[in-house]
């Protein structure tokens, strides 16, 4: 999938192989692997959705957002530009594929389990009493992390509510700003949403940062070192935070657990990642709102 996006964006080769390396390099990919988690089917249903979404093919769009719907949290997120393009069919394409897999859930799950699930999450959430973990609320890498060393359990639940909230407004607003919406155009809301839905999402965890591997579409060929200056700079940065991001999340790592610094995370061993993160966000959206904002 991430081949096709690039044939589609016009990357140059050498560029898909940066994409295809960096995001095997990354740490998120080695414990997506090393856990047995699903976040490279996450990856390749969120290449497939905003392809299909590209290319105004509601059918696999809607029901590839159906999948993505194991993480409602993003997949709120990914829904918005459906909506704000009024893409009807397509959304009738995902209610149906939502359906279809409610009743698959209450089939082989039991109704009871899935009407429960709900209440068993907000009970974990504003408790803190997870039944899968005591770890769980510390290995979280959204901006949750940085409000649990702060806040009580209930009350960063709270904020951390609210800032989400906020971040579905922010990208509702930039996805209706962007009427003439061309592939770099694009390229540019589909990587701040994601960056959105990441950092504000109350469950990120690192396997799901593999997500960022579509943030790479934003590359232009960059012919020489003198066209590279000629960026505006906050397009420099961001070519140089994505390309040292696999860097980046293994020294992020690697910080969480080095016994010298411990102490600094101890509550949130993945606080360093949604810094770097809303690094990327910030630079992002003053680019894309300095540039592309109609």
């Amino acid at each position: 999938m991430l081949l096709i996006l690039g044939r589609e964006w016009r990357l140059p080769p050498r560029y898909m192989v940066l994409t295809i390396a960096a995001t095997l390099a990354m740490f998120p990919s080695m414990a997506n692997f090393t856990l047995g988690q699903a976040a490279w089917f996450l990856l390749g249903t969120t290449c497939l959705y905003f392809w299909s979404l590209y290319k105004r093919k509601d059918l696999l769009a809607g029901l590839s957002l159906a999948l993505i719907s194991i993480r409602p949290q993003y997949c709120l997120f990914f829904l918005i530009p459906a909506v704000v393009n009024r893409r009807w069919r397509l959304l009738a394409y995902f209610a149906s594929g939502m359906v279809a897999l409610l009743l698959l859930a209450g089939f082989t799950l039991g109704w009871r389990t899935v009407l429960d699930y709900p209440q068993v999450v907000l009970y974990a959430e504003s408790t803190g009493k997870h039944l899968w973990g005591a770890g769980v609320q510390r290995n979280l890498v959204s901006i949750r992390a940085l409000l649990n060393l702060f806040l009580p359990t209930a009350l960063s639940v709270q904020v951390g509510l609210l800032l989400f909230l906020i971040s579905l407004l922010f990208s509702a607003w930039l996805w209706l700003k962007s009427k003439n919406q061309d592939n770099q155009t694009f390229a540019w809301l589909v990587s701040i949403t994601i960056l959105l839905a990441l950092i504000s999402s109350p469950h990120t965890y690192v396997y799901d940062l593999c997500l960022l591997a579509l943030t790479f579409m934003t590359l232009k060929q960059v012919s020489s070192f003198k066209s590279f200056q000629a960026m505006p700079f906050s397009l420099r940065i961001w070519y140089v935070l994505l390309v040292a991001y696999p860097i980046l999340s293994w020294c992020a790592r690697f910080l969480a657990t080095c016994p010298d610094t411990a102490a600094l995370v101890v509550q949130a061993p993945g606080i360093l990642f949604p810094l770097i993160n809303i690094a990327l966000l910030v630079v992002a959206a003053f680019y894309y709102c300095r540039t592309r904002v109609d």
